[in-house]
């Protein structure tokens, strides 16, 4: 059977390694250049099923209007976002219930383990370099009320395979000695031993590699403009270059993927929110100083960013800005993420912050109720794959071979019904 990708950022790529690995003839089209130039470029490269609690918490209008037009708001909303964004947005707040959080939270925690899984299994059968560290990640808090709220979430999701231990400051600083000159503004922190780590785009490009000189074909440059619908079922797919023709065509767009969906006959809230990243080379160690760089994935919960190690470079990535698609840079933005390195890494910040900064953004694709979406659209042969939002990275080759199985009819490795497309049209 010919199966037709539309997208090769992560998700878009594992699917073709899935399909590929099934016998599929797969294609691929992108429109940019090359694989994980969009989202996946500006990932902040964490594999973390402890960050599974969606973003739309209980109360978050208030924070979201409190925080309207401040370049240090973790969350802003700017005016430019409207009026596109209503309907997401209302959507966005009624999933804010807390019962529904909660589902989400344990939803996205499941696949977010299954999916680090299937990365052990694929990791022992192709050898791909992208800077993979299995040491875990430590949340960081700097007050206690913090610590007793993530401590407790944490519960929520410990019976699905969500491994954390709670440490006070000294035995923080213990494992991450980079955290030293800190220790006094730490209430505690959170180890999750069972996350990962790794640079995102390195790994969506080896796998790209991989699975080409398997068979795979990619069209970059090449951007699909619709649907090719016979009798009901699909075809194929519209570009630049004609139609190419397709028994399936499982549709991986990122934060677009509401517009070819519906040629899917099905309508999915999937918004684009803007995640920045700054990349820093890490040289020499920076003079006089007495704690060593991180070894350890560190997320700071006031913040809501975090320090990669990724081999010879510190990536640091987050906030969330929901500005439709508007791509530049803002400087408010990017110098969010260097005081973040001045607050955990005042001793080195002098050294790290020097020459360019590598300022990326992207636009996450973000699904109104925190779920992914994946699964067979109205359409026979269409099927969605997106709107991982933060965890796409996280929940991309769980979300792959789910599909397969489900194009295959197998019997799934969990429960899907949750992730379906179908679930916006109740």
């Amino acid at each position: 059977m010919k199966a037709i990708v539309v997208g090769a950022g992560v998700i878009g790529v594992t699917v073709a390694y899935e399909l590929n690995h099934a016998g599929f003839d797969v294609t691929v089209f992108d429109q940019a250049a090359d694989a994980a130039l969009g989202a996946t470029d500006a990932n902040g490269g964490l594999l973390t099923p402890s960050m599974s609690d969606p973003w739309n918490a209980p109360g978050i209008w208030k924070d979201l209007l409190r925080w309207i037009g401040r370049d240090d708001a973790p969350m802003l909303l700017r005016l430019s976002a409207f009026p596109r964004i209503i309907p997401w947005g209302i959507r966005f707040l009624i999933a804010s219930r807390p019962d529904l959080v909660d589902r989400a939270s344990r939803l996205n925690a499941e696949l977010g383990h299954f999916s680090l899984q299937c990365l052990d299994e694929l990791r022992s059968a192709v050898r791909l370099g992208f800077a993979h560290k299995s040491v875990g990640t430590m949340k960081i808090y700097r007050n206690s009320a913090a610590l007793e709220a993530g401590v407790v979430k944490s519960a929520k999701i410990a019976d699905l395979g969500v491994v954390s231990v709670r440490l006070d400051a000294e035995e923080a600083v213990r494992l991450e000695p980079a955290l030293r000159p800190i220790r006094h503004e730490l209430a505690g922190a959170l180890h999750f031993p069972e996350d990962q780590s790794g640079h995102a785009p390195l790994f969506a490009r080896a796998l790209a590699r991989h699975t080409a000189d398997a068979g795979v074909t990619y069209h970059f440059s090449s951007p699909v403009s619709g649907l090719l619908v016979e009798q009901g079922c699909v075809a194929g797919v519209r570009h630049e270059g004609g139609i190419t023709r397709g028994d399936i065509v499982v549709l991986a767009s990122g934060h677009a993927l509401g517009l070819l969906a519906a040629d899917g006959g099905i309508r999915v809230p999937v918004s684009p929110v803007k995640g920045y990243s700054i990349t820093l080379p890490v040289g020499q160690a920076t003079p006089g100083a007495q704690a060593p760089l991180p070894a350890i994935p560190m997320l700071d919960d006031d913040l809501h960013a975090a320090i990669t190690p990724l081999g010879d470079q510190l990536r640091i990535a987050g906030t969330a800005e929901f500005v439709g698609l508007d791509a530049s840079i803002a400087k408010g933005r990017v110098d969010n993420l260097c005081a973040l390195v001045r607050q955990i890494l005042p001793e080195h910040a002098g050294t790290l912050l020097t020459g360019d900064l590598g300022a990326r953004a992207g636009f996450r694709p973000m699904s109104a109720d925190g779920l992914p979406i994946f699964g067979a659209g109205k359409v026979k042969g269409v099927y969605l794959a997106g709107g991982h939002g933060a965890l796409g990275w996280t929940q991309s080759l769980g979300t792959a071979r789910l599909l397969r199985q489900m194009i295959l009819g197998q019997a799934t490795a969990m429960p899907v019904a949750a992730f379906s497309p179908e679930r916006f049209s109740r």
